[in-house]
């Protein structure tokens, strides 16, 4: 999972750092004056088009980071999926009983730290 973290983070740094210039080369691409030195014919619909890639560049990099997190939070059984429970090699009734007793910890745990203090 941590390597998920730490690869994810250098994807999304490379590519939220890589949005600037690629806006940039679009609007030098699309700038209006060098194409009328280069260009003989219309290119309007596609210089329209080219607009629109730095825009699905940075959600892509967005759609990133909402993956790893995604993925990060249902690999620790937050979100989704299946819980570590359901991997263990137990019957269906020995499942149930170990999430109700997972649940109760937790719900006792909750308690100990809301008011200082343990129930047993």
């Amino acid at each position: 999972m941590i390597a998920k973290m730490i690869a994810g983070f250098v994807v999304i740094m490379v590519g939220v750092n890589l949005v600037k210039p690629i806006s940039d080369a679009v609007n030098e691409a699309t700038n209006p004056s060098a194409l009328a030195q280069g260009s003989t014919g219309s290119m309007t619909g596609s210089i329209s088009m080219l607009r629109f890639v730095p825009g699905f560049f940075a959600l892509a990099v967005l759609g990133i980071g909402i993956w790893i997190a995604y993925s990060g939070l249902k690999d620790i059984g937050v979100i989704g999926g299946t819980s570590w429970i359901d991997k263990l090699p137990l019957t269906k009734e020995q499942k149930l009983e170990s999430k109700k007793k997972v649940n109760e910890r937790l719900l006792f745990t909750r308690i100990k730290r809301y008011f200082g203090y343990g129930l047993k």
